[in-house]
């Protein structure tokens, strides 16, 4: 059902008040360099010729999930409301699917020439899963609009911080907003918006499991201590390939809220 004007000017400014916050903070801080002891993981066994087998290895997860995604997809498996929306989430199964050779790349030889690699998908994978929230839960109006903002933005974000790292002043934070963005405003949305689709506590789910799996990282070498054979790194990646898959769980189960007619209906007076 339509929210009344007032209702929506609310939601509204709640976001806008996270993404000023945001950005605030981001302009406030100094530039972020890549500290070079990122690239000191606990993994550094070989196994088939493979140097840091692991880290390398748990990649295949996201090439599983991803080509799952894209199978479920293509099989007509779920329900969608318009063809874009199938094609938003091919181009996010695609990212994922290309994070897997990016992150299997930088591994082999950690650099932060080789980690540019594994952070473009990612950023871009960002992008357009804030994208598709966006559309699915507040108004398809705004499909075109923030791809054209967040997909050149991510790009710029991986860009300017590995063009300032080859002058010696590197800086994350545009890359880095990116993220908390998308970190941030996932489950803001989820919460305030109850959108076109059901199961939206799906996307709380893969955001807290993302995060665990940021803890993991930054657990790397006390996790491998700790286990004798896993790496905190090597979780992350079977983590985040976890949190991906829940969302081909979450397209396999949902279905639409409203019909197309009603969707029509709810975005005119949305944007009224």
């Amino acid at each position: 059902m339509p929210l009344k004007k007032p209702h929506r000017l609310f939601l509204y400014a709640a976001l806008l008040a996270i993404i000023l916050a945001l950005l605030g903070v981001f302009a406030w801080l100094p530039p972020i360099a890549q500290p070079q002891w990122y690239h000191d993981f606990s993994e550094h066994r070989t196994l088939s010729g493979v140097p840091h087998f692991f880290n390398v290895g748990s990649n295949l997860a996201f090439h599983l999930v991803a080509l799952w995604g894209l199978w479920h997809l293509a099989g007509g498996r779920t329900q969608l409301q318009y063809r874009w929306e199938y094609t938003l989430w091919r181009g996010f199964f695609v990212l994922i699917l290309l994070v897997g050779f990016g992150s299997g790349y930088y591994h082999l030889a950690p650099s932060n020439n080789s980690l540019f690699w594994d952070r473009l998908p990612i950023a871009l994978a960002f992008a357009v899963l804030l994208v598709i929230t966006l559309e699915e839960r507040i108004n398809t109006a705004l499909t075109l609009p923030t791809l054209l903002l967040l997909l050149p933005y991510a790009a710029f974000g991986v860009l300017y911080w590995w063009w300032t790292e080859q002058t010696g002043n590197g800086d994350l934070r545009p890359y880095l907003l990116m993220q908390l963005l998308t970190l941030s405003l996932l489950p803001a949305i989820t919460l305030l918006y109850q959108g076109r689709y059901q199961r939206r506590h799906d996307i709380a789910v893969t955001v807290s499991l993302y995060l665990l799996a940021v803890v993991c990282e930054w657990l790397d070498h006390e996790i491998h201590a700790l286990t004798q054979f896993i790496s905190g790194h090597t979780l992350k990646h079977l983590l985040i390939a976890l949190s991906i898959a829940w969302l081909v769980r979450m397209l396999k189960r949902r279905k639409p809220i409203l019909s197309t007619s009603s969707v029509r209906q709810y975005s005119q007076q949305d944007a009224g």
